[in-house]
């Protein structure tokens, strides 16, 4: 969302397009359409549209994808290469509903139709573009801070593969090894610390590193207050080590994530633990729920989904047994599940009629949209899984990979279940609310097929049982 005063700033529209009769068309809306300052730069080919890129500071493109030196989608990609954060408005023939899906998958902004464009058309396009674009520095500033508390914390934060080979090490870790962060990557474990404390010895009662990886990549949650570790000097300390599994999109462990804190000195180690914590735990939740007011303010008839639907999964994965951090990594998930909707078109999530298939197609993009926000961000591997599977369905019927029962995570099903009864409970463009009845029999008749009969059991039962209800503040954290 732009403020009056941005929306007041000249834009600078690039126009690639070899079609002279096009190109003016554009360029006479541009001077006839009552609200656009605009000033405009012309390319008939790409490499002078690149050129101009480099040299000029372009607000938003306007690319035609077939030019006389490049073709289709490659006309996107090539121009995503070199500037991947210009905004993008791509021209495609009324026929091509095809490439214009793939290149709103491949990151560009949006769309208009050759021989459909009117001065309105036009001014929305260039604004949504760009105000998209800073929607998208809003998130990359979030993952920037989220690294540097992950670098600026004085505790280990690390991640080993299944050969015990470091993926991920903070700053701190590596300075205790006397090495720099990439001096770590892609070597063992055994590289840094002792044969004993890797491998252990029952002798001194040592379990050694691997023990611990190895029943965290079973799927196991460790806590170790007692983990005894060396530094690059020599001297040896006592850490207190937690140990999560982190999942692929298929469910299988793939990375051991560590976080260790050095309690030599116990009593004090133990506060400043609590209040590394909280803080690292605060900014994640404040970040996620930044992202998730993003989607409410390009969605406000859906406004508050988000956090209602986070409520009742937290709940569900509570009733069911599931840990403390696995729950709290669902509601992080259920927070921002619908993240992806901001590469949709806003007439699209808003329109109050029937959608088109290609309007469809457009709107179940957003998992996988969804998923590659959040993939980037440490310590949310199961969260941006659990977003891109969140659609999916025991039959193998959802989106976006047809996964089937096995295949889903246990958070994205509850997910499922809690994202269906909110949605039909509440009211939509298109539609009134359709009651809470009506949602819990939709998931009670599919109970098996479409829906997790577990999920499905615990969800009843705490609407029928437990006067669950959504009339209460959104969630930030279990």
């Amino acid at each position: 969302m732009t403020t009056p005063d941005e929306k007041e700033k000249p834009i600078t529209l690039l126009i690639v397009e070899d079609n002279p009769a096009d190109a003016r068309l554009v360029r006479k809306l541009l001077k006839e359409t009552p609200g656009i300052d605009c000033r405009d730069k012309y390319a008939v080919n790409l490499a002078d549209g690149l050129e101009l890129l480099r040299h000029d500071n372009i607000s938003v493109v306007l690319l035609d994808l077939n030019l006389p030196d490049c073709q289709g989608i490659d006309t996107l990609m090539t121009l995503k290469n070199e500037h991947v954060h210009t905004p993008v408005v791509v021209m495609t023939d009324p026929d091509d509903e095809k490439t214009t899906l793939e290149a709103l998958k491949m990151g560009a902004q949006d769309y208009l139709v050759k021989g459909r464009i009117d001065g309105h058309v036009l001014l929305r396009a260039m604004r949504y573009a760009i105000g998209r674009k800073q929607s998208e520095d809003a998130i990359l500033k979030s993952k920037m801070l989220l690294q540097n508390v992950i670098d600026s914390t004085p505790d280990w934060i690390y991640a080993k593969d299944p050969q015990h080979r470091f993926v991920l090490v903070n700053r701190t870790f590596a300075e205790s090894q006397h090495v720099q962060p990439q001096d770590m990557i892609g070597r063992p474990d055994t590289d840094f610390f002792s044969q004993e404390l890797c491998c252990g010895n029952p002798a001194k009662g040592i379990t050694g590193f691997h023990t611990d990886d190895d029943q965290a990549l079973s799927g196991k949650v460790l806590h170790n207050l007692d983990n005894l570790v060396s530094w690059g000097d020599g001297s040896l300390h006592v850490y207190d080590t937690s140990k999560i599994p982190l999942y692929d999109e298929s469910g299988n462990a793939f990375a051991v994530l560590g976080y260790g804190r050095d309690i030599t000195r116990r009593h004090k180690a133990e506060n400043e633990l609590a209040a590394s914590y909280s803080a690292l735990q605060k900014t994640l939740r404040d970040s996620i729920n930044a992202m998730a007011r993003i989607v409410d303010l390009r969605d406000p008839y859906t406004a508050g989904h988000q956090q209602k639907v986070a409520r009742l999964a937290g709940e569900i994965a509570r009733e069911m047994g599931m840990d403390d951090a696995a729950v709290e990594h669902l509601v992080m998930a259920s927070t921002v599940h619908d993240i992806g909707k901001m590469y949709v078109p806003a007439d699209i999530l808003t329109k109050p009629g029937r959608l088109s298939d290609l309007e469809w197609e457009i709107i179940k993009t957003h998992s996988q949209g969804g998923f590659d926000i959040l993939a980037g961000i440490e310590f949310s591997g199961s969260v941006a899984l659990t977003v891109l599977q969140h659609h999916e369905r025991l039959d193998g019927s959802g989106y976006p990979n047809g996964l089937k029962g096995g295949q889903i995570l246990p958070e994205a099903k509850i997910l499922a279940v809690a994202d269906v009864v909110e949605a039909m409970a509440s009211h939509r463009p298109y539609r009134p609310s359709l009651g809470i009845e009506k949602a819990l029999n939709e998931i009670e008749r599919n109970k098996g097929t479409l829906y997790d009969p577990a999920a499905v059991d615990t969800c009843l039962g705490l609407f029928r049982d437990k006067a669950f209800s959504f009339n209460t503040q959104p969630v930030t954290g279990p």
